[in-house]
């Protein structure tokens, strides 16, 4: 986003420079500069808001209350792109890392975001929660779905860090740097979670899962 504010600015300085009279094609550019800059500001005001030390400290928890304030900070920032963040969520409570809890959600939110936005129109991420048990061990399901274009099949069930990766961008390339995905894995990984991945029928796009136990 840094990089399209960048360009925009500076299209509008090489337009005025070249042609002191192409005044509405330069403020064009600012404008769509100044939008760039107003996107990243939001997504790092809400990046700074989620700092709080207390949360990575394992205790009861109402995870669904976490998810839902995360939903409605999140919402706005999905509209910019006309991206919709929709939520079937259930109570869940639980001793947790509200910290974890958040970085988990966080980040498949903003995975299926940029595939969402790769699609003209139609544009929804849809988040699930639920209480599940696994193994006899209580627990909790987070479920993000997108309408994106989808994981390869072969590919389904692929380790998480992988799987953005395979998943096609505009003209069919593979997108994204798997970052996000990444840090799900280790939280997974590091509470004893499970995770899935695969298609999602409903929206077309990737559907990715996340057990994590509560206790």
């Amino acid at each position: 986003m840094i990089d399209s504010f960048f360009l925009h600015a500076q299209t509008a300085r090489n337009i005025l420079v070249d042609d002191a009279k192409a005044v509405d094609a330069a403020v064009d550019e600012i404008e769509e500069a100044l939008r760039t800059a107003e996107h990243v500001s939001s997504w790092g005001n809400f990046a700074l808001r989620r700092i709080n030390r207390d949360k990575r400290r394992r205790k009861k928890i109402p995870v669904h209350t976490l998810v839902n304030t995360l939903m409605g900070e999140m919402t706005p920032l999905l509209l910019q792109s006309e991206v919709k963040l929709t939520a079937k969520v259930k109570e869940v409570e639980g001793r947790a890392f509200g910290m974890d809890v958040e970085s988990v959600l966080v980040n498949l939110i903003t995975n299926a975001y940029y595939f969402a936005k790769l699609k003209p129109r139609n544009r929804a991420v849809v988040v699930e929660l639920r209480e599940k048990a696994h193994d006899g061990t209580a627990g909790f399901e987070l479920t993000v779905r997108d309408s994106g274009p989808g994981i390869d099949k072969k590919n389904h069930g692929a380790h998480l860090g992988s799987a953005i990766h395979n998943q096609s961008g505009r003209a069919g390339r593979p997108a994204g740097t798997g970052l996000g995905l990444s840090i799900v894995q280790s939280v997974v990984n590091d509470l004893g979670g499970k995770r899935e991945s695969g298609p999602d029928e409903e929206l077309g796009g990737a559907k990715f899962t996340v057990w994590l136990p509560l206790g």
